[in-house]
């Protein structure tokens, strides 16, 4: 038997994906040496790229204790931590293959990612740097920088990793929707309708970030009035449903699909939303938030006794926790940019905090997690939320008007095991109820949308249009209501 011969073919057939005819090459090694590190090393590869963890840890550890003092070993039972999402034991196998073999750029890349999910930011934006010092032709380490910095904010040098990352690998075609990402943060919105036409016309896409790219054009143009092109984007990324599996991004991008198709239809038919009752010239009113913004962009308002038009301003994905953190993120800088952007004077409704109080995300699944009382964390919440408003009011010379949680669709509390429904309605209820409080005490106007929606805790269904969102009528009933 030539070891070296059979080492190598079964790496070769590994590296190619044909696992079964390299696990059987192993295999009769280790039948007369079992103790053969490299090819111990190469089956718990190969039970690695298969599913079978447990067993591939069992070989790397066993491959360890012949070899204490081999980097990589380490660095491949880092990458089985990482795999269970255990992020410190990944990160303590990190940082022994480095403290063996310190110029490692893959344990590097690797530890850094898991100081991205143990909230360690400082150290991962290092890390990656380092990593790519070492191998600046590695794509995948440009691509991880890049969608770092721009979870930070720091969206010009994010955007020039990103583009490094397309530029070594062509077929990394994600980066077009980080870097569109990056526009929408920035508001800058021509600059992504160019990028997202860029990938379109590049044919190199998958079809569901095709349609990643479509339903992002469509909010655009949604936002700015171009119905015509939104129609068509609609149209266009008509597959995305068949994706919904793929990731959590689809999935949204696919209610925002569902959304804006809903919106420009009800858009034809209520003509009269859209139409100024007393003068053709109205001010206008910002409405900013996450997609909760969308439905009421456009309408017309009645505000002491003056009539303003929606416009509506994009935060992707914001939540109130977002925005009173302490470190800077994208969407502090997001939000920062846009209100600087606005006319002193301005009247602006901030809709945030839907998403704090789904069922699956935010405040009652934090508190579920946690064990933590979800009243004090809802009351140290809005308390900070509406100072830090108050500060960005003042400092920006802006008349800030608040907009609640509408009572939770009867879809996400049906969803849940039955003694937890109520729980969770009076999570909603409770954020509302602090809200109104904080806004009174601070005197902060607040459309009280809770109120108009709610029957026994949950959506009395006169203004939803989908699980999530609530009808372009509600706003302009909202402002009478004040």
């Amino acid at each position: 038997m030539n070891i070296k011969n059979n080492i190598n073919q079964a790496e070769i057939l590994y590296k190619k994906g044909m696992y079964q005819e390299s696990l059987d090459i192993c295999d009769k090694l280790l039948e007369k040496k079992p103790n053969l590190f490299n090819a111990l090393q190469i089956k718990a590869l190969n039970y690695q790229a298969t599913g079978n963890l447990k067993n591939a840890l069992i070989l790397f550890e066993k491959a360890i204790s012949i070899k204490p003092q081999h980097a990589s070993t380490y660095n491949n039972i880092g990458n089985i931590y990482l795999s269970y999402n255990d992020f410190r034991k990944a990160s303590k196998s990190y940082i022994k293959a480095l403290s063996i073999e310190s110029l490692m750029p893959e344990a590097l890349n690797n530890l850094a990612t898991c100081q991205v999910e143990l909230n360690d930011n400082l150290s991962a934006v290092a890390n990656y740097k380092k990593a790519i010092l070492l191998d600046p032709l590695k794509a995948e380490f440009q691509l991880n920088l890049g969608i770092l910095l721009t979870d930070d904010g720091d969206f010009a040098q994010a955007q020039e990793y990103l583009m490094n990352s397309l530029s070594l690998d062509q077929s990394i075609t994600s980066v077009y929707w980080q870097i569109f990402k990056i526009q929408i943060y920035s508001h800058r919105y021509q600059d992504a309708i160019e990028v997202a036409n860029m990938a379109i016309m590049s044919q190199s896409l998958p079809e569901h970030e095709l349609c990643e790219l479509l339903v992002g054009r469509a909010i655009i143009f949604w936002l700015f009035y171009n119905f015509d092109e939104a129609s068509q984007s609609i149209e266009l990324s008509q597959k995305i449903y068949e994706f919904e599996h793929l990731s959590e991004n689809i999935v949204n991008m696919a209610i925002f699909h569902r959304y804006i198709k809903k919106l420009l239809v009800i858009r034809n038919a209520r003509t009269e939303l859209y139409l100024p009752k007393k003068t053709n010239e109205v001010k206008e009113i910002y409405f900013i938030s996450e997609s909760h913004g969308f439905a009421p962009n456009g309408v017309i308002v009645e505000y002491n006794k003056e009539e303003y038009q929606i416009r509506s301003l994009f935060v992707l994905g914001a939540k109130i926790f977002h925005l009173i953190s302490k470190n800077e993120n994208k969407y502090q800088v997001s939000l920062a940019s846009l209100l600087d952007g606005l006319t002193p004077g301005s009247k602006v409704v901030l809709g945030f905090g839907e998403i704090d109080c789904r069922n699956n995300e935010g405040i009652y699944a934090y508190c579920l997690k946690s064990g933590e009382e979800p009243k004090k964390v809802i009351d140290n919440m809005l308390v900070k939320y509406v100072d830090t408003l108050k500060a960005i009011a003042e400092h920006y010379h802006l008349e800030i008007i608040l907009y609640g949680v509408p009572a939770p669709h009867p879809y996400h509390v049906n969803s849940l095991v039955k003694e937890e429904q109520q729980v969770f309605k009076d999570v909603i209820s409770y954020f509302n109820e602090s809200l109104k409080k904080v806004c009174k005490l601070n005197k902060v106007n607040l459309l009280d949308v809770y109120l108009l929606t709610n029957e026994h805790g949950q959506s009395n269904m006169k203004y939803h249009i989908d699980s999530i969102h609530l009808a372009p009528d509600v706003v302009p009933e909202l402002f009478l209501l004040q």
